[in-house]
């Protein structure tokens, strides 16, 4: 890619830590982050970057959501919990409570919370009775899991779903399906929703942004949206 003189590049799974021996510069989010998901070249150095919290953060403004004094459930600890913990620090969340299948990985979110902002965080293992009881106790439910993606759009993390109300607010990072069977049953208790597109949208748009300097306006974003949307819906259907 240098010696091509590629401008720039993304990174996904599993090499967003590895890709980060071979660079030059790391810019200071990712960092903190210790992922790299975005690699920009000039004049032969690479410099790398994260714009998963870019996306991340710039969806929960796009949604309206505030997480300032609110108690937020986050459902897994995978590789989106990165962006996820930093933006709860700094977006001052009352209180985060991380389940994850492996008890562990919710463990050590929630001990770099705490490290910055003592008894900010908590966790445990995802479970119907630690689910169920964590969005009873939350006002913000987010979904870094898989479940409900694709191919798995039928499955639903088990749980009593009448916990929902109109009080909670329930953001999935998934964004194909458009509606997640998670969505789909907060949205039929009146719980206001949203899902991954925009994060998607936006992580790419920043990466352009630091690739070419050229900022993308909002009119260009909902015509990306409609498009994914409408891509989305079609391979579900042809699917």
């Amino acid at each position: 890619l240098k010696t091509l003189g590629v401008r720039g590049f993304n990174v996904t799974m599993p090499y967003k830590q590895k890709i980060m021996e071979y660079l030059d510069e790391i810019d200071e989010k990712a960092e903190q982050l210790g992922a790299v998901n975005t690699v920009k070249q000039k004049n032969g150095r690479l410099t790398g970057y994260n714009t998963d919290y870019f996306g991340f953060r710039q969806a929960l403004a796009d949604g309206d959501i505030s997480l300032a004094g609110k108690k937020v459930l986050v459902l897994g600890a995978g590789a989106v919990s990165g962006p996820v913990y930093i933006t709860m620090i700094e977006e001052k969340a009352d209180y985060v409570l991380w389940l994850n299948r492996d008890e562990e990985a919710a463990e050590f979110r929630a001990e770099m919370m705490n490290r910055i902002c003592p008894g900010s965080a908590g966790s445990g293992r995802l479970s119907p009775h630690s689910v169920s009881a964590g969005i009873e106790e939350s006002d913000i439910i987010i979904n870094i899991t898989p479940v409900g993606m694709s191919a798995n759009a039928q499955k639903m993390l088990n749980f009593d779903p009448d916990v929902f109300n109109e009080e909670k607010t329930v953001f999935d990072v998934i964004y194909s399906p458009l509606k997640t069977p998670l969505l789909i049953e907060a949205e039929k208790r009146g719980a206001r929703i949203q899902n991954g597109i925009r994060m998607f949208i936006n992580q790419a748009k920043r990466a352009f942004e630091i690739w070419t300097g050229i900022s993308v306006p909002e009119q260009i974003l909902c015509e990306i949206e409609y498009a994914v949307a409408k891509d989305v819906n079609e391979d579900l259907v042809s699917g």
